[in-house]
């Protein structure tokens, strides 16, 4: 399950409630808090601040960068074709290979094969 936030107050607030509900009704799923638009300055709480409130660490962290998501849709490209060394760019990246399972082995398990197809080779570049 994946939550995703804003480190405002109110998204904070929204966050706890969530995160709360989630892990009384299905403790047994995977729950993965993304942390979106993070780096504005406008009411948002440091990631110190948000984690401390929420009781737990944010997994993945999707900086602002609205120049970089501009230039994707004014040309009508993919984001990680256009910015492809963005700080964006990669923590979708990071997000993807959550949501794929390639960051975490199974404890005593052998290293698993590749899938064919991933979540994650849908943001890689195509050559």
């Amino acid at each position: 399950i994946v939550v995703v936030t804003d480190v405002t107050l109110a998204g904070l607030r929204d966050c706890i409630r969530l995160v709360a509900m989630l892990e009384r009704a299905a403790p047994q799923a995977k729950l993965i808090v993304v942390a979106n638009r993070a780096g504005r300055t406008e009411n948002a709480l440091s990631k110190a601040e948000f984690e401390k409130a929420l009781g737990r660490k944010v997994d993945v962290v999707l900086p602002e960068d609205a120049k970089a998501l501009a230039t994707s849709v004014n040309r009508g490209k993919p984001l990680p074709v256009v910015a492809k060394g963005s700080k964006f760019v990669g923590s979708l990246r990071q997000l993807a290979r959550r949501l794929d399972g390639a960051d975490q082995p199974k404890p005593g398990a052998a290293p698993a094969k590749k899938p064919a197809f991933s979540f994650l080779n849908l943001l890689k570049k195509k050559k």
